[in-house]
């Protein structure tokens, strides 16, 4: 049933698979409809805590990536290396 409230949140507006499994969790395993609701908000709540944590944790390397000199990788190709110039003395 997991499988399916996910394809139903892929499909269905308002993340409404989120609120048939927690039905489903509520019939099944025969506990109160409340604590099932419950355990789905908890679920997502986990899933942007997550998120959260991951995005303050990538701010920095990003904000530095951006104030730092323009690195080496991004650099036009050939412009690495300063030109040289070859001179042929044809004799």
């Amino acid at each position: 049933m997991r499988l399916q409230t996910i394809g139903a949140n892929n499909v269905l507006p308002l993340r409404i698979g989120d609120l048939l499994r927690a039905r489903w969790l509520a019939t099944s395993a025969e506990i109160p409809t409340g604590r099932a609701f419950g355990s789905a908000f908890r679920d997502r709540a986990c899933d942007v805590l997550t998120l959260v944590v991951a995005l303050a944790a990538s701010l920095p390397i990003e904000v530095s990536f951006l104030h730092s000199s323009r690195p080496r990788a991004l650099e036009p190709i050939g412009t690495s290396e300063p030109t040289r110039e070859v001179h042929c003395d044809a004799t």
